[in-house]
């Protein structure tokens, strides 16, 4: 916590030290003098340091991460800032420390000890200015108010909403947006702006209503509404950066919902709705793939033995994701039950067409599926058992090139 000092209370101090010094001249002569002035200076170096500097008199401490603005009487100064390497430009433009164009660096203003002077105080003086703008906190809009002295030149989440924008279908919503955005030329965004956060709250706001009013409130909550919408606002994003040194870095939707209620709940169950029906069909599609294939221990065997996975983890999978099974495992399962038929017609004395690994018939059989239908075979009355077959994990690359008949 920072302890207010009057200014008058350095002012006594300096003068109370004066009077002292002149008696110990009085006693000492040319030596206590000396003395008194070393005692004079140091004193008022440490009111300045310790009381007048805080409160912006004679000198101030500019604050990492901020820029502070001088002026004389109502006109733009100096600006200074102090933020870990960055460096203005004589333009007055935040750019890295290692930028090599050196001409066009701003000086550093002197500093002792962290501190710096304002030249011509008190004709010339630190700059203050009343600013408002919204937040959102924890859920809970906040509108705040404050004089400031020193101005963030970090990132900083400005809230923004837009209230009562129409659709293309007619449909009036509400959105509400976190705006990351920093100043990047401290002369333009503080001085040549009245007020910085209206001016983005603004800006902001328009080219949300001019997006908004191109779109339905369907596709509105399908899209991939921050890059929507940072793409809307490209040119306003550049003219923000020339015309009131302010840089957005990122957009995050907090909200997107239809102003009217009973729209609104309406909306939502639909979705919860659409969700369940959506769940019923993945199940259903798990449960259709189970019977259509015909998961016999035969079938999910010669699976096993063609993927090199464990058949009790095919068949875990299986039961706790069917949806993923599916994708995974489905053309490759098909495959292996074409393979189990016509092992079975084998048996039965039918004829086998045999495919090699090219695509087309041939006198010789490929040895992977020669191991398959070997297994289907042992597996469907023939001698032998599954653990005859070596298996080989494949990888999905593998499986579909034999599958396909790819090379």
């Amino acid at each position: 916590m920072t302890i207010k000092r009057s200014p008058l209370t350095g002012l006594l101090a300096i003068v109370f030290t004066i009077l002292i010094g002149i008696a110990i001249t009085n006693l000492y002569g040319l030596l206590g003098f000396i003395v008194s002035v070393i005692i004079i200076l140091v004193t008022i170096f440490l009111v300045l340091y310790f009381i007048w500097a805080p409160e912006n008199i004679i000198g101030f401490f500019p604050k990492e991460g901020y820029c502070t603005i001088i002026t004389e009487g109502d006109a733009f100064s100096d600006a200074i800032i102090k933020y870990r390497n960055k460096i203005l430009r004589v333009d007055y433009k935040v750019i890295d420390s290692n930028d090599p164009d050196k001409k066009n660096h701003k000086k550093a203003p002197f500093s002792l000890f962290g501190m710096c002077f304002i030249p011509w105080w008190p004709l010339r003086k630190v700059y203050k200015k009343e600013v408002k703008w919204t937040k959102l906190v924890e859920g809970e809009i906040q509108h705040r108010k404050e004089v400031l002295e020193r101005f963030s030149l970090m990132d900083y989440l400005y809230y923004v909403e837009c209230d009562d924008e129409e659709t293309t279908n007619k449909i009036t919503i509400k959105i509400g947006l976190n705006v990351v955005a920093s100043i990047i030329n401290p002369y333009l965004a503080i001085f040549k702006t009245s007020n910085l956060p209206a001016m983005l709250d603004s800006e902001v706001k328009n080219a949300v209503r001019n997006f908004i009013r191109t779109k339905s409130y369907e596709k509105i909550i399908d899209s991939d509404l921050v890059a929507e919408i940072l793409s809307s606002m490209g040119s306003e994003i550049r003219d923000m950066e020339d015309r009131y040194g302010l840089f957005i870095s990122n957009i995050k939707v907090i909200a997107v919902e239809p102003t009217d209620k009973e729209y609104a709940k309406a909306t939502t169950q639909k979705t919860i709705v659409e969700k369940r029906v959506e769940a019923n069909i993945v199940e259903a599609q798990g449960k259709a793939l189970v019977a259509g294939l015909g998961m016999t221990g035969a079938i999910m065997a010669m699976l096993s033995s063609f993927t090199g996975e464990d058949v009790k983890k095919l068949q875990g999978i299986l039961k706790d994701d069917p949806k993923f099974f599916e994708e995974n495992y489905g053309k490759i399962l098909e495959y292996c039950q074409k393979l189990y038929e016509k092992s079975l017609a084998i048996t039965g004395g039918s004829y086998l067409e045999v495919v090699s690994s090219g695509g087309g018939s041939s006198g010789s059989i490929d040895g992977n599926l020669l191991a398959l239908m070997v297994t289907a075979n042992k597996i469907s009355g023939g001698k032998g058992g599954i653990s005859d077959v070596p298996k080989k994990q494949r990888t999905k690359e593998e499986m579909d090139n034999i599958v396909y008949g790819k090379d």
